[in-house]
């Protein structure tokens, strides 16, 4: 046998028991296979949908999330003012309309959100993009009611995500139908399958709830019984001498049963009074509903692994236990709606914005070629939050200012500075404040005319770099009054300079002679406070 033949031996690599038939032809296991589940339809989709709250959740949350904090656009062009884009985009209900085909995707398994342009065309024909004057709405129309027509040949099955025209079925439940230009819409399939999977579903793929059916209705089923296991929870037992022999007898003595039952029951419930005869009885019988919960807990977790949402969301439940919280989940969820954002709606915003700055151009109005989609953050920062990253911000720009790599007008015209301080970037930098003291008070802040006015002191009389403070400050940092402070300069104990009828005091060395002072005071007068 040649190293080739040898090498195309099949190899068992798996666990076999003789004995037990583990791994043989005996192990039932080796049967088991995943067989395809049927699609669900459209009247039980909708049903879902508006009957069952998980179901609504698996399809809205998501949709949800990623259209209601919006966007803001920006580009190259610093002239261009892409408010007003949004603004014009947002009167035709842009996004309301591009999340509604990204909700009806998820559900049905595809949408087309069709552009109204005034380009002088019928639906049927090619967008003339250089004719287009106005976009006028987006009509939204989920995939039961489109048909996707003449397939690209040029792309094989790919071609069934790139047709030609899309037949309309416009008027529902009548024949009156309409084609539209594949150049007129935007595409939004809700799981994305091979191509060759679309020919099964007429061009669309499956619904998202069609990989948590099994999980929507065995928790659907588990809920049911549970209710009907809390319902018989608590059973009557009678016991009533010689009952088989009159249920054994004629339709007369099971009359006669039947009204007892009947009797007795209606006594519990009205009266609260149980009459019985002397050998007859009476009692109940509780059933244990141990382990319901847990049970009920495993095909909750089911749904949940079946599903691209934390439990948190899916359910809305708050974790348990000293301290926890969902921020972890909550966090990722919204990373995982931002990737959706980038994939699903940043590819159908650019087309939509390509059309209408068409529009802009054909008009003669200004349009930019370049521009960004920046989607707004979903996460909302409490108070504490947004002062702490206020602060981290403040001394991240102190340091570049500092170190020379920005300067403080380049730093006034950040736009979240701006716009959180209402300034104006085109405004000078205000002069710095005069630098305070510990206490609240200015320093000695003296202007030319000031400093022809102040003496000439010894250099032993004021320390260079003293704070220079007011005596009602001085006299407030030690405890003791303005006019003591200003008695101690008077008779030379502290040194001081004269500004107008001011006085200027050295906190330091007004500390150093003050304290002296009060020792002495109290030490001559037990009794007094304040020398």
């Amino acid at each position: 046998m040649s190293d080739d033949t040898k090498s195309m031996v099949p190899r068992r690599d798996d666990f076999i028991n003789a004995v037990s038939g583990l791994g043989g032809s005996y192990d039932k296991s080796n049967y088991t296979i995943f067989a395809k589940r049927r699609y669900l339809e459209y009247d039980e989709l909708s049903n879902l949908y508006e009957q069952d709250a998980i179901a609504a959740r698996v399809v809205d949350r998501l949709v949800d999330d990623g259209t209601r904090e919006g966007f803001t656009l920006e580009g190259p062009d610093q002239d261009f003012d892409f408010d007003k884009a949004a603004s014009d985009l947002e009167d035709i209900q842009a996004m309301q309309s591009l999340g509604d085909a990204w909700r009806w995707s998820r559900l049905y398994g595809g949408a087309l959100a069709v552009m109204i342009v005034a380009d002088g065309r019928r639906l049927d024909e090619p967008m003339d993009i250089d004719q287009a004057r106005r976009l006028l709405s987006i009509q939204v129309i989920e995939s039961p009611y489109t048909i996707p027509r003449n397939p690209n040949p040029g792309l094989g099955a790919r071609g069934f995500r790139n047709p030609e025209r899309y037949d309309l079925n416009i008027n529902i439940g009548k024949k009156d139908s309409r084609s539209v230009h594949r150049s007129r819409v935007i595409r939004f399939d809700g799981v994305r399958v091979p191509p060759s999977r679309l020919y099964e579903r007429n061009g669309w793929g499956p619904s998202v709830l069609d990989r948590v059916q099994r999980e929507l209705y065995q928790l659907g089923e588990v809920m049911g019984y549970s209710r009907n296991i809390v319902h018989n929870m608590s059973v009557m037992a009678y016991k009533i001498e010689g009952l088989r022999e009159q249920l054994c007898g004629g339709e007369q003595s099971q009359q006669q049963v039947r009204q007892v039952f009947e009797t007795l029951q209606w006594a519990i419930d009205n009266l609260h009074a149980l009459v019985l005869d002397q050998k007859d009885d009476y009692g109940e019988v509780s059933r244990s509903v141990q382990g319901l919960q847990a049970m009920i807990d495993q095909f909750v977790a089911a749904i949940v692994r079946a599903t691209d949402m934390p439990r948190t969301v899916l359910l809305g439940e708050q974790p348990g236990g000293l301290n926890a919280n969902a921020d972890s989940e909550i966090r990722a969820w919204f990373d995982y709606v931002h990737s959706q954002q980038r994939f699903t709606l940043t590819p159908a915003l650019n087309r939509l914005l390509d059309v209408y700055f068409a529009t802009q151009r054909n008009n003669g109005e200004p349009a930019p070629t370049e521009w960004s989609i920046k989607y707004n953050p979903l996460w909302q920062m409490d108070e504490q939050q947004q002062a702490q990253t206020r602060l981290t911000n403040a001394q991240a720009r102190l340091a570049d200012i500092q170190s020379a790599v920005i300067s403080a007008d380049e730093a006034r015209k950040d736009p979240q500075l701006a716009e959180l301080y209402d300034i104006d970037p085109d405004a000078p930098a205000p002069e710095p404040p005069a630098p305070m003291d510990p206490f609240g008070t200015p320093s000695l802040g003296l202007d030319d005319e000031d400093a022809e006015a102040v003496p000439a002191l010894p250099e032993s009389s004021v320390i260079k770099g003293s704070t220079m403070v007011s005596p009602a400050a001085a006299g407030k940092a030690m405890g003791v009054s303005a006019a003591t402070v200003k008695r101690m300069a008077e008779s030379g104990q502290i040194p001081y300079v004269q500004i107008g009828n001011r006085k200027k005091i050295p906190l330091e060395q007004a500390m150093a002679a003050i304290a002296p002072a009060q020792k002495k005071s109290l030490t001559e007068d037990p009794g007094s406070t304040t020398p």
